[in-house]
Protein backbone atom coordinates (compact mmCIF):
# COMPACT_ATOMS: atom_id res chain seq x y z
CA UNK A 1 0.00 0.00 0.00
CA UNK A 2 1.76 3.46 -0.97
CA UNK A 3 3.20 5.29 2.22
CA UNK A 4 0.88 8.51 1.65
CA UNK A 5 -2.81 6.48 1.29
CA UNK A 6 -1.42 5.41 4.99
CA UNK A 7 -0.85 8.45 6.26
CA UNK A 8 -4.03 9.88 5.07
CA UNK A 9 -6.31 7.12 6.74
CA UNK A 10 -4.47 7.85 9.74
CA UNK A 11 -4.73 11.40 9.70
CA UNK A 12 -8.04 10.99 8.60
CA UNK A 13 -9.15 8.52 11.68
CA UNK A 14 -7.11 11.18 13.73
CA UNK A 15 -9.82 13.83 12.60
CA UNK A 16 -12.83 11.81 12.86
CA UNK A 17 -11.40 10.78 16.66
CA UNK A 18 -11.01 15.01 16.85
CA UNK A 19 -14.41 15.35 16.10
CA UNK A 20 -15.83 13.40 19.40
CA UNK A 21 -14.87 16.96 21.09
CA UNK A 22 -14.49 19.88 19.25
CA UNK A 23 -18.06 19.78 16.77
CA UNK A 24 -16.65 23.04 15.42
CA UNK A 25 -13.46 23.43 12.87
CA UNK A 26 -11.50 26.62 11.07
CA UNK A 27 -9.49 25.10 8.59
CA UNK A 28 -6.79 27.49 7.61
CA UNK A 29 -5.94 27.54 3.57
CA UNK A 30 -3.07 29.31 1.86
CA UNK A 31 -3.53 28.04 -1.49
CA UNK A 32 -0.21 25.60 -1.33
CA UNK A 33 0.77 22.11 -1.32
CA UNK A 34 0.14 21.52 1.99
CA UNK A 35 -2.61 23.55 3.47
CA UNK A 36 -4.78 21.70 0.43
CA UNK A 37 -3.64 18.52 1.35
CA UNK A 38 -4.93 19.43 4.69
CA UNK A 39 -8.12 20.73 3.83
CA UNK A 40 -9.10 17.91 1.44
CA UNK A 41 -8.16 15.44 4.45
CA UNK A 42 -9.63 17.41 6.58
CA UNK A 43 -12.96 17.35 4.37
CA UNK A 44 -12.88 13.75 3.47
CA UNK A 45 -13.12 13.05 7.53
CA UNK A 46 -15.95 15.97 8.40
CA UNK A 47 -18.06 14.07 5.92
CA UNK A 48 -18.14 11.24 8.14
CA UNK A 49 -18.29 12.70 11.45
CA UNK A 50 -21.19 14.81 12.82
CA UNK A 51 -19.72 18.27 12.79
CA UNK A 52 -22.42 21.26 13.48
CA UNK A 53 -20.07 23.47 11.50
CA UNK A 54 -17.06 23.81 9.28
CA UNK A 55 -15.08 27.48 8.33
CA UNK A 56 -12.57 27.47 5.78
CA UNK A 57 -10.05 30.80 6.03
CA UNK A 58 -7.79 32.13 3.08
CA UNK A 59 -5.83 35.01 3.92
CA UNK A 60 -5.37 37.21 0.60
CA UNK A 61 -1.91 39.25 1.32
CA UNK A 62 -2.86 41.71 -1.40
CA UNK A 63 0.69 40.60 -2.47
CA UNK A 64 0.09 37.02 -3.67
CA UNK A 65 1.24 36.05 -6.58
CA UNK A 66 -1.52 36.18 -9.60
CA UNK A 67 -1.46 32.59 -10.66
CA UNK A 68 -1.00 31.44 -7.49
CA UNK A 69 -3.64 33.53 -6.12
CA UNK A 70 -6.35 32.62 -8.96
CA UNK A 71 -5.73 29.06 -8.00
CA UNK A 72 -6.64 29.54 -4.71
CA UNK A 73 -9.67 31.38 -5.26
CA UNK A 74 -10.94 28.86 -8.27
CA UNK A 75 -10.42 26.17 -5.52
CA UNK A 76 -12.77 27.38 -3.24
CA UNK A 77 -15.46 28.35 -6.03
CA UNK A 78 -15.20 24.52 -6.60
CA UNK A 79 -15.47 23.54 -3.49
CA UNK A 80 -18.46 25.57 -2.73
CA UNK A 81 -20.27 23.92 -5.80
CA UNK A 82 -18.94 20.07 -5.08
CA UNK A 83 -21.45 18.34 -4.73
CA UNK A 84 -20.84 15.78 -2.01
CA UNK A 85 -19.64 18.63 0.35
CA UNK A 86 -23.07 20.26 0.30
CA UNK A 87 -24.06 18.11 3.22
CA UNK A 88 -21.94 19.88 5.06
CA UNK A 89 -22.25 23.45 6.72
CA UNK A 90 -19.51 24.81 5.82
CA UNK A 91 -18.15 28.37 5.46
CA UNK A 92 -15.78 30.27 3.70
CA UNK A 93 -13.87 33.39 4.39
CA UNK A 94 -11.38 35.63 2.21
CA UNK A 95 -9.74 38.10 4.46
CA UNK A 96 -7.33 41.00 3.84
CA UNK A 97 -5.75 43.36 5.85
CA UNK A 98 -6.94 46.33 7.13
CA UNK A 99 -6.20 49.65 5.15
CA UNK A 100 -3.39 51.17 7.78
CA UNK A 101 -1.51 47.46 7.87
CA UNK A 102 -1.49 46.90 4.20
CA UNK A 103 1.87 46.54 2.51
CA UNK A 104 2.13 49.85 0.78
CA UNK A 105 0.62 52.13 3.46
CA UNK A 106 3.32 50.31 5.47
CA UNK A 107 6.49 50.88 3.27
CA UNK A 108 5.33 54.16 1.71
CA UNK A 109 2.65 55.66 3.70
CA UNK A 110 4.72 54.91 7.30
CA UNK A 111 8.09 54.44 6.03
CA UNK A 112 8.84 50.82 7.14
CA UNK A 113 11.89 49.63 5.27
CA UNK A 114 11.27 46.51 3.41
CA UNK A 115 10.71 43.37 5.50
CA UNK A 116 13.95 41.46 6.33
CA UNK A 117 14.71 38.51 8.81
CA UNK A 118 14.65 41.29 11.85
CA UNK A 119 12.04 43.06 10.86
CA UNK A 120 9.46 41.03 9.58
CA UNK A 121 6.67 43.11 10.16
CA UNK A 122 4.67 42.05 7.26
CA UNK A 123 3.04 38.27 8.38
CA UNK A 124 1.58 39.77 11.54
CA UNK A 125 -0.15 42.68 9.62
CA UNK A 126 -0.62 41.21 6.00
CA UNK A 127 -1.60 37.65 7.10
CA UNK A 128 -2.22 36.58 10.72
CA UNK A 129 -4.13 39.52 11.90
CA UNK A 130 -6.66 39.94 9.05
CA UNK A 131 -7.12 35.43 10.15
CA UNK A 132 -7.49 36.52 14.15
CA UNK A 133 -9.87 38.75 13.03
CA UNK A 134 -12.27 36.06 11.20
CA UNK A 135 -11.65 33.63 13.81
CA UNK A 136 -12.64 35.95 16.67
CA UNK A 137 -15.60 36.86 14.86
CA UNK A 138 -16.29 33.47 14.84
CA UNK A 139 -15.24 32.33 18.54
CA UNK A 140 -17.95 35.48 19.93
CA UNK A 141 -20.36 34.11 17.43
CA UNK A 142 -20.35 30.60 19.17
CA UNK A 143 -21.87 29.19 22.08
CA UNK A 144 -19.39 26.95 23.53
CA UNK A 145 -15.68 28.40 21.95
CA UNK A 146 -13.92 25.59 24.26
CA UNK A 147 -15.11 22.77 21.32
CA UNK A 148 -13.85 24.96 18.27
CA UNK A 149 -10.65 22.91 16.57
CA UNK A 150 -8.17 25.45 14.39
CA UNK A 151 -6.93 23.00 11.61
CA UNK A 152 -3.72 23.96 9.63
CA UNK A 153 -1.15 22.18 7.42
CA UNK A 154 2.08 22.47 9.04
CA UNK A 155 4.96 19.72 8.82
CA UNK A 156 8.24 18.93 9.67
CA UNK A 157 10.49 19.49 7.21
CA UNK A 158 9.29 22.41 5.46
CA UNK A 159 11.95 24.94 6.82
CA UNK A 160 14.32 24.86 9.85
CA UNK A 161 12.77 27.60 11.30
CA UNK A 162 9.54 25.70 10.92
CA UNK A 163 10.68 22.72 12.56
CA UNK A 164 11.90 24.38 15.54
CA UNK A 165 8.96 26.33 16.22
CA UNK A 166 7.13 22.64 15.54
CA UNK A 167 9.40 21.04 18.62
CA UNK A 168 8.68 23.73 20.96
CA UNK A 169 5.11 23.14 20.50
CA UNK A 170 5.86 19.59 21.17
CA UNK A 171 7.69 20.02 24.57
CA UNK A 172 5.26 21.96 25.74
CA UNK A 173 2.36 19.22 25.62
CA UNK A 174 1.57 18.29 21.68
CA UNK A 175 1.33 14.88 20.28
CA UNK A 176 4.12 15.19 18.15
CA UNK A 177 3.72 11.56 16.02
CA UNK A 178 0.98 11.39 13.72
CA UNK A 179 -1.05 14.80 13.75
CA UNK A 180 0.11 17.65 16.99
CA UNK A 181 -2.44 19.00 18.85
CA UNK A 182 -1.42 22.25 20.81
CA UNK A 183 -3.42 24.77 22.40
CA UNK A 184 -3.79 28.95 21.64
CA UNK A 185 -5.50 31.77 23.07
CA UNK A 186 -7.62 34.50 21.61
CA UNK A 187 -8.54 37.06 24.24
CA UNK A 188 -8.23 34.24 27.11
CA UNK A 189 -10.34 31.56 24.80
CA UNK A 190 -8.64 28.44 24.64
CA UNK A 191 -8.92 27.34 21.17
CA UNK A 192 -6.97 23.42 20.20
CA UNK A 193 -5.14 23.73 17.19
CA UNK A 194 -4.75 20.64 15.39
CA UNK A 195 -1.71 19.44 12.21
CA UNK A 196 -3.53 16.32 10.55
CA UNK A 197 -0.27 15.99 8.22
CA UNK A 198 2.71 16.91 10.87
CA UNK A 199 4.34 13.95 10.07
CA UNK A 200 3.89 13.69 6.45
CA UNK A 201 6.80 13.76 3.89
CA UNK A 202 6.76 16.05 1.23
CA UNK A 203 6.66 13.09 -1.59
CA UNK A 204 3.84 12.43 0.65
CA UNK A 205 2.00 15.33 -0.16
CA UNK A 206 2.45 15.42 -3.83
CA UNK A 207 1.19 11.65 -4.48
CA UNK A 208 -1.78 12.47 -2.88
CA UNK A 209 -2.49 15.54 -4.53
CA UNK A 210 -1.35 13.85 -8.02
CA UNK A 211 -2.86 10.58 -7.89
CA UNK A 212 -5.12 10.30 -5.17
CA UNK A 213 -7.25 13.45 -4.25
CA UNK A 214 -8.61 13.54 -8.22
CA UNK A 215 -9.85 10.49 -7.02
CA UNK A 216 -11.86 12.19 -4.61
CA UNK A 217 -13.18 14.61 -7.28
CA UNK A 218 -10.60 17.15 -6.47
CA UNK A 219 -8.85 19.36 -8.99
CA UNK A 220 -5.52 19.03 -7.98
CA UNK A 221 -2.99 17.06 -10.06
CA UNK A 222 -2.27 20.75 -11.75
CA UNK A 223 -0.77 22.01 -8.64
CA UNK A 224 2.52 20.58 -9.33
CA UNK A 225 2.85 22.37 -13.49
CA UNK A 226 2.07 25.31 -11.12
CA UNK A 227 4.97 25.03 -8.67
CA UNK A 228 7.58 24.17 -11.35
CA UNK A 229 9.23 22.54 -8.87
CA UNK A 230 8.77 20.88 -5.86
CA UNK A 231 11.13 22.47 -3.98
CA UNK A 232 9.46 26.00 -4.50
CA UNK A 233 7.83 27.40 -1.41
CA UNK A 234 5.15 30.29 -2.06
CA UNK A 235 5.07 33.87 -0.60
CA UNK A 236 4.13 37.30 -1.86
CA UNK A 237 5.68 38.20 -5.13
CA UNK A 238 7.19 41.21 -3.73
CA UNK A 239 8.91 38.92 -0.38
CA UNK A 240 12.06 40.75 0.65
CA UNK A 241 12.89 38.49 3.70
CA UNK A 242 14.59 36.17 1.15
CA UNK A 243 17.96 36.93 -0.76
CA UNK A 244 16.09 35.08 -4.07
CA UNK A 245 12.71 34.95 -5.06
CA UNK A 246 13.47 31.29 -6.93
CA UNK A 247 9.38 30.94 -6.67
CA UNK A 248 8.59 33.38 -9.35
CA UNK A 249 11.77 32.83 -10.95
CA UNK A 250 10.56 29.34 -11.77
CA UNK A 251 7.25 29.92 -12.77
CA UNK A 252 8.77 32.56 -15.45
CA UNK A 253 10.61 29.84 -16.81
CA UNK A 254 7.63 27.67 -16.40
CA UNK A 255 5.65 29.75 -19.04
CA UNK A 256 4.21 32.87 -17.01
CA UNK A 257 6.91 35.37 -18.52
CA UNK A 258 3.81 37.86 -17.88
CA UNK A 259 5.30 37.80 -14.31
CA UNK A 260 9.00 38.86 -15.08
CA UNK A 261 8.15 42.79 -14.37
CA UNK A 262 6.76 41.78 -10.67
CA UNK A 263 9.81 40.25 -10.34
CA UNK A 264 12.11 42.81 -11.48
CA UNK A 265 10.25 45.48 -9.73
CA UNK A 266 10.74 43.10 -6.94
CA UNK A 267 14.83 43.26 -7.42
CA UNK A 268 14.26 47.14 -7.70
CA UNK A 269 12.69 47.35 -4.32
CA UNK A 270 15.70 45.43 -2.37
CA UNK A 271 18.15 47.51 -4.55
CA UNK A 272 17.07 50.91 -3.70
CA UNK A 273 16.04 49.95 -0.36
Amino acid sequence: MADFYTKFISSKKKLIELSKNYKHWVIMYSGGKDSTTALITSLEAALETNLNRVDVIYSDTLLEIPPVYNHSINFINYLKSFEKLKKLNIYYHITKPAIDDSFWVCLLGKGYPPPHQKFRWCTQRLKIRPADKVIMSIINGHENSTNIALITGIRFKESIDRDRKLMIACSKGGECGQGLWTKRIYNNVNITMFAPIVDWEECDVWDFLNFYAPTLGYPTRYLEKLYNGRDTRFGCWLCTVVRQDKALERMIRGGYENLRPLLEFRNYVIKVA
